[in-house]
């Protein structure tokens, strides 16, 4: 509302007798009650005030890969092939969260939690996240790309890289 309705315009209002009046003639009291010059004065204050106001664009969704299991977060972790076998435990969850917040929540009660006790975070597309994002950017290339998949093209690529001898020791 244009002013603060304070207790003695509510006062006031209902001090006010409407026998005989119009509505109009009522609205032109109560906007005198209130401040205005007149009911038009006051409505088109209300009205304007009414306008729903613009949504906030939705913020892209939060994705976060984790690893879990001794196998898989070792395999992620010295730059081996992320491949789940009798030898190895662990998988790759993917979660989708509608808010930065959420995500955070979720991997907080990760850190928190029993029964897996090795895990990392395989990739996250948090804004200004360090994690891996440059899987994200591969997979809006190749939008069914899977981590794991991604992960060991990049480990090959590495030791193709090493056998040529263009990494240093």
């Amino acid at each position: 509302m244009g002013i603060t309705l304070t207790r003695k315009h509510v006062s006031n209002l209902a001090k006010l007798d409407f026998a005989g009046l119009t509505h109009a003639q009522r609205l032109d009291h109560i906007a005198a009650v209130l401040g205005y010059a007149n009911q038009a004065s006051m409505m088109a204050t209300l009205k304007a005030e009414e306008q729903p106001v613009a949504a906030a664009p939705a913020a892209e969704p939060v994705t976060v890969l984790m690893a879990f299991g001794t196998g898989m977060t070792n395999a992620l972790d010295l730059g081996f092939e992320a491949t789940i076998s009798d030898d190895t435990d662990g998988e790759i969850v993917e979660k989708t969260f509608a808010t930065p917040a959420e995500a955070n929540a979720y991997l907080e009660g990760v850190a928190d939690m029993d029964g897996w006790m090795c895990y990392a975070v395989a990739a996250c597309n948090t804004p200004g996240d360090t994690v891996s994002p440059e899987f994200f950017t591969a997979r809006k290339e190749e939008p069914t790309l899977d981590f794991a998949a991604w992960h060991n093209r990049k480990v090959a690529e590495a030791e193709l890289e090493d056998d040529d001898g263009d990494l240093d020791p």
